[in-house]
């Protein structure tokens, strides 16, 4: 496009530029978001709320459209070390449903998960001994206990 108008030839370019960052910030969004996810060696997609470098994961329930979907287990590598283990139910690749998540230092919940959070009834056994039963919303114990589970975060007792 050729442009001899000097204001025209603003416009085209505020026009590009415009253009341009549009689709920065759509490329830009869809790589911030594929960085959640991670593929297991068939293929199938999980959820990784917090992405760590060197994470891999292995799924053994089914894939359907290619995500974690139903009842499996799903074990966390770091560097290619076990990390944590969940055994339960996936929903699109989501923690969703019923399982139970174990971390390497011991600690773990069982109960209903729900967008990647601890929710609903469950009990938490932390490394220390202690142990949190009852409701949850979002990842925060509704109780005395100052413990989250998932990305969440807390305000004590609540």
């Amino acid at each position: 496009m050729i442009v001899n108008d000097r204001r025209h030839r603003k416009t085209a370019l505020a026009a590009v530029f415009l253009v341009a960052l549009g689709a920065g910030a759509q490329a830009q969004q869809r790589i911030e978001v594929n960085l959640h996810w991670i593929t297991d060696n068939n293929g199938c997609k999980i959820w990784d709320s917090v992405p760590a470098p060197g994470e891999t994961v292995t799924w053994t329930g089914p894939c359907v459209d290619g995500y974690g979907e139903g009842k499996g287990t799903l074990t966390w590598y770091v560097r290619g070390e076990r990390h944590s283990v969940y055994q339960g139910e996936l929903k699109g690749g989501h923690y969703e449903g019923r399982g139970t998540q174990m971390w390497p230092n011991g600690a773990r919940y069982d109960g209903e998960w729900s967008d990647e959070r601890a929710h609903g009834k469950g009990t938490y056994r932390a490394a220390n001994g202690e142990v949190c039963a009852g409701s949850w919303i979002n990842g925060c114990f509704q109780g005395a206990c100052n413990y989250s589970v998932g990305n969440s975060r807390c305000q004590e007792g609540k």
